[in-house]
């Protein structure tokens, strides 16, 4: 279950099957004036493929290769190199966790969105840490979490799902970003002609409009006790919204997405998209082996 080489055939498969009309017989994405010693579908499944085993240390993962697995391997890329393409690559890799939708419910009608806080350092350490302020568009802010009743440094990651708990979307803004503002940057949204479950904090009439004039995306959230009128919400969407919450739990425990390594926007950006479409990679094959889609920790035990 744990072995490197095993696993990264398993998802390199995947991923074959997955991008087959988007790569070139080369198995790149673009078309290199020399031959890389990897491809960019091999980066990408030794990407997913260390995310899943829960190696979150690139050095880690390549000191591995290097002194466990060095003759009976590919031929590896310099570690740097290997960072540098990943970041360049980000784009590709999260739309994995569409297609991958796309073929296990290719009409599903109902997303759900949520967020959870993204810290990048201790609070004492804010005002002199230079980590992710490369980007003036996306800088670190304080944020507020109410359920730990404590106030972060760093960014909020917001997450949208199908209603099956597949990843479709991932984006991260300062953390004093509420979340409905999230729900303004339509641009961003990979989804349309749909049902989006939000909670109390996606509460916004001119959102909810917004949302269904441009995209046809209807917003659908519960109301808080000092309001009146009608609502869709149902027990049926309060059930369905108990799967993001699993995901959100997921990334925190086997992807330790809390675990931060990363000193640029670009860097993060692209380390939280490996994590989050491992899930997705993880869950096709749970479909194709008619497994349980979210019982991921057992998804590669033979």
């Amino acid at each position: 279950m744990h072995n490197i080489k095993t696993n990264f055939h398993i998802i390199f498969d995947i991923c074959k099957s997955i991008f087959k009309d988007d790569v070139f017989d080369d198995g790149n994405f673009f078309r290199y004036p020399n031959k890389p010693k990897m491809s960019d579908i091999q980066l990408v499944a030794l990407s997913l493929t260390a995310e899943s085993l829960s190696i979150d240390s690139e050095n880690h993962l390549f000191n591995k290769l290097k002194d466990e697995y060095y003759d009976e391997f590919f031929v590896l890329i310099d570690r740097t190199n290997y960072n540098r393409r990943r970041k360049k690559l980000s784009g590709f890799i999260s739309q994995l966790g569409l297609k991958v939708c796309n073929i296990i419910c290719p009409n599903c009608v109902k997303f759900i969105v949520d967020s959870m806080p993204l810290a990048i350092c201790k609070n004492a350490r804010k005002i002199r840490t230079t980590i992710c302020k490369d980007d003036p568009d996306c800088l670190p802010a304080t944020g507020y979490y109410a359920i730990s009743k404590a106030y972060y440094f760093g960014f909020k990651l917001h997450l949208i799902t199908s209603v099956e708990g597949i990843p479709v979307t991932v984006a991260i803004t300062p953390a004093n970003i509420a979340d409905i503002d999230f729900l303004k940057f339509e641009e961003i949204l990979d989804i349309s002609d749909c049902q989006l479950l939000g909670d109390k904090r996606n509460i916004s009439e001119p959102v909810q409009l917004s949302l269904f004039e441009t995209k046809s995306i209807q917003l659908v959230t519960p109301l808080r006790v000092n309001m009146k009128g009608q609502t869709m919400w149902t027990k049926s969407a309060a059930y369905h919204r108990k799967k993001i919450e699993t995901k959100i739990s997921q990334l925190n425990d086997q992807f330790m997405v809390k675990k931060n390594y990363s000193k640029t926007s670009n860097g993060l950006i692209s380390r939280l998209a490996s994590k989050v479409v491992a899930i997705a990679a993880l869950q096709f094959l749970n479909f194709s082996n008619q497994k349980s889609l979210n019982k991921l920790k057992t998804a590669l035990a033979a």
